[in-house]
């Protein structure tokens, strides 16, 4: 059917009899939607569609034709196989958001493979990733991404992604966080952890003590609490 639909040419505007319009289409419409809308961008767009749905088949079968999202999208929905394909064969690449998107749903192997094959042509924020995988209860994945950082976190990330994780109750990253990494909490973080009902995370912050008692500790708490309410 794919076939078929692309090898139909576009009708030109002194092709479309009169007819047509009998059941009231507005004609300078159609005009300008057939203007903005050639074949080309349309079969872009299908491109993008298959790749966000995993279909390689449909992907192969429009190969001449130009996409802008095709990878970002296959990121999206998981669909390493077809990020693969679309690497060796065409060359668009993707944005950040193709990165982001695997940090975020936890698939590691599409993250790896992305920056091990330099999919993205554009400079990649690794200090927003690594507040991404903070929150995915995958202490490899946030390990790898911080490894690729090259500045020392900022203080206000570094309480953002402890706080990231103890609110989702992940116990487990809290700890390599403060354990191993440093990380510190503030009381405003360990309040709202309660609130949220995460026992094993409270008990355990409690048993390490809260350390920090300095006006930058204010100045990051002042800066937790317009983050949770949304101001």
């Amino acid at each position: 059917m794919v076939k078929y639909l692309i090898s139909i040419p576009m009708t030109s505007e002194n092709e479309v009899p009169d007819s047509y319009f009998d059941c009231g289409l507005d004609k300078t419409k159609v005009f300008v939607y057939k203007k903005h809308f050639s074949n080309k961008v349309c079969c872009g767009h299908a491109v993008d569609g298959a790749a966000s749905n995993g279909h390689i088949e449909i992907v192969q079968i429009l190969h001449d034709f130009p996409a802008t999202k095709a990878v970002d999208m296959a990121a999206r929905n998981g669909h390493l196989e077809l990020i693969k394909y679309l690497q060796t064969h065409r060359n668009e690449g993707c944005t950040e958001k193709a990165y982001r998107s695997a940090t975020r749903t936890n698939r590691f192997d599409i993250l790896k493979y992305l920056l091990a094959n330099n999919c993205c042509r554009i400079k990649i924020f690794f200090e927003d990733l690594c507040l991404d995988a903070s929150g995915c209860n995958n202490i490899d994945m946030l390990e790898f991404c911080m490894d690729q950082l090259h500045t020392e976190l900022t203080q206000y990330s570094k309480k953002l992604m402890l706080q990231k994780a103890a609110m989702l109750g992940q116990l487990e990253t809290v700890k390599w966080l403060h354990e191993v990494k440093g990380f510190e909490w503030t009381s405003t973080m360990l309040q709202e952890v309660k609130c949220r009902g995460h026992n094993a995370v409270v008990r355990y912050l409690n048993a390490a003590g809260y350390c920090e008692n300095n006006y930058d500790s204010l100045l990051v708490e002042l800066f937790l609490v317009v983050r949770l309410n949304g101001l």
